[in-house]
């Protein structure tokens, strides 16, 4: 997975960086850790150790009966695994509950690339995004401290979720969001203790196209829609240190 810069300017690796042709870097692990789905942060591998065999010689009778029930449970032939998809480009994912009949299978493709497997390459000028399509980004290195967005967005809808990002994949700890909620931009923020919403004074105009700018300072936030009257605000508690290690998923 590819992210766009420089090893040299604050890359989000964890531990080796290696900076392509085209302006953009690649992350990896050193020996002994594996390199997460999100395409930068490294996790240690964990082998367990083998079973010691015990060899002993079976009786014809005990050759020839049935299996029992643990057994039977311990059988893992029947039992599908992975992906069945064959990807041309990205990656085949398996997401559970989201269709009545069980779990179903895409492919994910990466930017440029598009089609049930990932075969056709497409230019992209806006992107659309429907159901569970996402683009993403590094975060930058400074964003739980400072950061300033600026990005257009054309929303068909009152609701959705614009950005997010957070500290664990399960966004318990701190996490960055942009959402609409009503047709009103809401910035929602916890980089320490302490909860931060800031709402904007006007809503968004529907299948148009609206200019939306933050700026964040710790825990100070100043946000502006469509060149209209900002609005400010500061989370509860004054921030600690911490950091967002997920991608920005537009």
């Amino acid at each position: 997975m590819a992210y766009k810069g420089t090893c040299s300017h604050g890359s989000a690796c964890d531990h080796t960086c290696f900076n392509l042709h085209d302006g953009t870097y690649e992350c990896d692990c050193r020996p002994g850790y594996v390199l997460n789905d999100n395409g930068y942060t490294c996790d240690p591998v964990v082998t367990a150790a083998p079973s010691p065999v015990e060899h002993t010689t079976a009786s014809p009778a005990s050759r020839a009966a049935p299996q029992s029930l643990r057994e039977r449970l311990n059988t893992t032939d029947d039992v599908p695994t992975g992906c069945d998809l064959a990807c041309v480009a990205g990656q085949c994912v398996t997401e559970e509950g989201a269709a009545a009949g069980g779990p179903t299978q895409r492919c994910a493709c990466p930017l440029g690339v598009g089609g049930d497997l990932c075969q056709t390459a497409v230019e992209v000028h806006s992107p659309r995004f429907t159901g569970s399509s996402v683009v993403q980004f590094a975060p930058p290195v400074e964003a739980h401290t400072d950061m300033r967005l600026t990005l257009e967005l054309r929303p068909e809808d009152w609701d959705g979720v614009v950005l997010l990002s957070g500290e664990t994949d399960s966004l318990t700890g701190d996490f960055m969001a942009v959402v609409l909620t009503g047709g009103f931009v809401e910035f929602r923020f916890d980089c320490g203790s302490g909860l931060g919403v800031v709402r904007s004074r006007e809503p968004v105009s529907l299948d148009r196209w609206n200019r939306l700018t933050i700026i964040r300072t710790r825990s100070f936030v100043w946000m502006q829609l469509n060149n209209g009257q900002h609005t400010e605000g500061m989370s509860q508690i004054r921030p600690v240190a911490g950091r967002l290690r997920l991608v920005w998923y537009f």
